[in-house]
């Protein structure tokens, strides 16, 4: 093989690894974007003129980092005696925090977490991604199911 060739496959992986880096740093240029805006409640604009940005350039920056972000769920499996007593169907549903569902798919004997986030994420209803259980706690509402009687703090970081 001529050595040209060598030079230039050589300098083409140094080029993929360096866009590599460049994209990874990026993507974390976003989420801290994205998180801050969450955190702070700043405008695009007031986050432009601190970080020497255009403020549509912030906003994109911004709309990218959220899609990036780890999304936080509370999990619980219902028995299904909220909405009818004498005839409930179990189902597994994310809160709005105040043990209210957002969203619910259906509860299986013998389900654990993993197998309600598996259906959420089939149904579209979750993102895709890293899934991490960041901790259980026992749910003393009346209508939780016997089998999972506890709520499930679940972050997702979207792939």
């Amino acid at each position: 093989m001529h050595t040209d060739f060598e030079a230039f496959n050589a300098l083409t992986r140094q080029q993929a690894q360096a866009q590599a880096e460049v994209d990874r740093i990026g993507a974390e240029r976003a989420k801290l974007l994205a998180q801050i805006h969450i955190e702070t409640g700043l405008s695009y604009a007031n986050i432009a003129s601190e970080v020497g940005l255009k403020r549509g350039t912030v906003q994109q920056l911004v709309e990218r980092g959220r899609k990036i972000l780890p999304r936080s769920y509370e999990i619980i499996a219902s028995s299904g005696r909220e909405v009818d007593w004498d005839n409930p169907t179990p189902s597994w549903g994310y809160t709005d925090g105040a043990d209210s569902f957002i969203d619910q798919v259906h509860y299986l004997d013998g389900d654990e977490i993993s197998d309600a986030i598996e259906r959420f994420q089939e149904a579209g209803k979750m993102p895709v991604g890293e899934v991490t259980v960041a901790k259980q706690e026992r749910c003393y509402v009346d209508w939780v199911h016997e089998d999972q009687p506890y709520r499930f703090f679940v972050e997702i970081t979207p792939s």
